[in-house]
């Protein structure tokens, strides 16, 4: 029997495998036999990695556009912007906290170093998945796409909670999965739509200037469960209907996903 490996290299699984595996060297063995800067050293090169493999991936046969049309990009940008001003929003409404990062030089540079490789990992498989499972349909191909990268982004110590509450703590199991894995996975639903529109770009440009937000602001909202579930899955509704409005208009290039599609993705998601 030959093994065909180009055939497995080219299916969704094969991708989703290689993030599975990566998660599981993260937080089951090298968080374990780390400490300290070193874990960020190692996560970081992880990510990287990742990212450079589906960089080879793309090159084999990637059909995903890559896109740089200014009326898109500047869209993507005002979401992103908007859904960074009802964080601040959420925050007024409630409270604000401190940044736990450290903002000396070193760890500034060591913590968008981590960021970055966790970026371009994770919107690079993102591109990959989605071009795999195109064939699937819009509801599996962006569904599966945006559960993956949802579980993958989600450390294993959350997971592992929310599933200890759902059998001891059910009020516990909903207000976690609502205001920490629903506005996540709604992120990720809106970058997987960016990606099926046109390409990676856009969702790196979208999940990049909100976690920067996050990762250089030296304040952070610090809401209370039921206003960080509302505004954390708002934002990427709006998102979805900016989008489907100024395509609705003309003004933006319609993609290969049905409009019926999208939404849906708003109905499910409110």
């Amino acid at each position: 029997m030959n093994f065909n490996i180009s055939a497995v290299v080219d299916k969704w699984y094969f991708i989703s495998l290689i993030l599975v595996g990566a998660y599981l060297i993260e937080n089951v063995i090298l968080l374990r036999i780390i400490t300290g800067s070193l874990i960020y050293i190692c996560h970081s090169l992880l990510w990287f990695s990742i990212a450079a493999i589906m960089l080879w991936i793309m090159s084999r046969s990637l059909s995903t556009k890559w896109s740089l049309k200014k009326p898109f990009i500047v869209v993507t940008i005002l979401i992103s912007f908007l859904q960074i001003f009802l964080l601040v929003t959420s925050g007024v409404l409630t409270s604000f906290g401190k940044n736990p990062y450290v903002f000396t030089p070193n760890f500034l540079l060591t913590n968008l170093i981590y960021f970055v490789s966790t970026l371009f990992g994770a919107e690079l498989s993102r591109a990959c998945l989605i071009d795999r499972l195109k064939d699937k349909g819009d509801f599996t191909m962006l569904s599966l796409t945006s559960l993956i990268l949802t579980l993958v982004l989600s450390p294993l110590t959350k997971i592992s909670d929310l599933v200890l509450l759902s059998s001891t703590n059910f009020t516990e199991f909903l207000k976690t999965l609502c205001s920490d894995s629903l506005p996540l996975f709604a992120e990720n639903l809106l970058a997987s739509y960016l990606v099926g529109l046109q390409g990676p770009i856009p969702s790196i440009i979208y999940r990049g200037i909100v976690g920067a937000f996050y990762w250089l602001s030296p304040i952070l909202p610090n809401p209370t469960w039921p206003v960080e579930s509302l505004f954390g899955v708002l934002a990427p509704i709006l998102g979805f209907l900016i989008i489907d409005t100024v395509t609705s208009q003309g003004k933006l290039p319609k993609g290969e996903i049905s409009q019926k599609w999208l939404h849906l993705a708003i109905v499910l998601l409110i």
